[in-house]
């Protein structure tokens, strides 16, 4: 499996420091980040898919994760269903990481 991102086009124009990408493969999500203030690599990463899971109150449970880019540590909490969450939370991960440092051409990992 893997993922095909893209700069989400929004109110606010993505940057290395926070914004939003986009997937479209295999499945729709949008992954909007920010940076650490304190660390270069490490980013704070909130996903919304077309099946996130619902509380209670019928609002929708994100998926967070936090990935550290140079050392490739992550933690995740999913909002939707995935078969193999570690597999899937690894992807969206690395395919994050590989995407912003593409984009914006940095050294900081």
């Amino acid at each position: 499996m893997t993922l095909h991102p893209a700069l989400a086009k929004g109110a606010v124009e993505p940057n290395i420091e926070f914004g939003n990408f986009a997937f479209n493969k295999p499945y729709l999500m949008s992954v909007s980040y920010a940076r650490s203030a304190q660390d270069n690599a490490l980013f704070a990463l909130a996903i919304t898919t077309k099946n996130q899971a619902k509380d209670k109150n019928r609002l929708d449970i994100p998926t967070a994760l936090s990935v550290n880019c140079k050392t490739g540590l992550f933690t995740a909490g999913f909002g939707y269903d995935a078969e193999d969450a570690f597999k899937v939370a690894k992807l969206i991960t690395g395919s994050f990481c590989f995407m912003h440092k593409k984009q914006w051409r940095h050294t900081s990992w």
